[in-house]
């Protein structure tokens, strides 16, 4: 287990980490691609987009050499359900990240509990703040790059914007990168249609 983040050593030059996430789409994917590019022009801020697509992440590890996890994750996961994501207001970690928070629903904490099984199946290591215990699903709008100055006007042009959505989720996918940057796809999975979900 990684406590908190990944350490320097961890993070190393050439270490690979893999990642289930899932991506926003539609209306809701342009909308936040919009505000990211927005955020950029205001205020130069632009380390969110170090995965260009707007999403959730459920966990992340350091992983084992395990040639099939591609195979693992489509079996894994290929009859799992969509879920809705509910967001109702902007809130921020410190002053080193501002996000949409999403509701912590009995669906989702679910669905983060057995993805953590699955990542600590293919990982020498994961990370503590994506435990079940500790999880706080968002979709991050900045992180990492706001100066200490602007803060609070970004936080409180972030607010304004008076972002509430509800979307049903309809893919999982394992990601990768070097040293948390650069972060690519490696497998989507398309969940089934499920008609009323609610």
């Amino acid at each position: 287990m990684i406590k908190n983040e990944f350490s320097r050593q961890d993070t190393g030059a050439g270490t690979l980490l893999n990642g289930i996430v899932s991506v926003l789409e539609g209306k809701y994917y342009n909308c936040i691609r919009e505000l990211w590019i927005e955020l950029e022009e205001r205020f130069g801020l632009n380390k969110v987009c170090v995965f260009p697509h707007p999403h959730i992440t459920f966990q992340m590890g350091i992983p084992k050499k395990e040639p099939e996890k591609i195979v693992l994750f489509n079996e894994t996961f290929k009859n799992e359900k969509p879920f809705l994501i509910k967001v109702n207001k902007v809130q921020k970690f410190g002053t080193r990240v501002i996000y949409l928070k999403v509701e912590k629903t009995k669906r989702l904490t679910r669905l983060n509990k057995k993805i953590n099984n699955f990542m600590n199946q293919i990982s020498a290591q994961v990370l503590d703040l994506y435990e079940p215990c500790n999880w706080i699903p968002h979709i991050t709008l900045a992180m990492d790059d706001i100066p200490e100055d602007k803060f609070n006007s970004v936080f409180s042009f972030l607010k304004s914007q008076k972002i509430r959505f509800n979307l049903k989720a309809q893919n999982l996918v394992l990601v990768k990168s070097q040293n948390m940057k650069n972060f690519k796809i490696i497998k989507k999975i398309i969940l089934p249609t499920v008609p009323g979900l609610k």
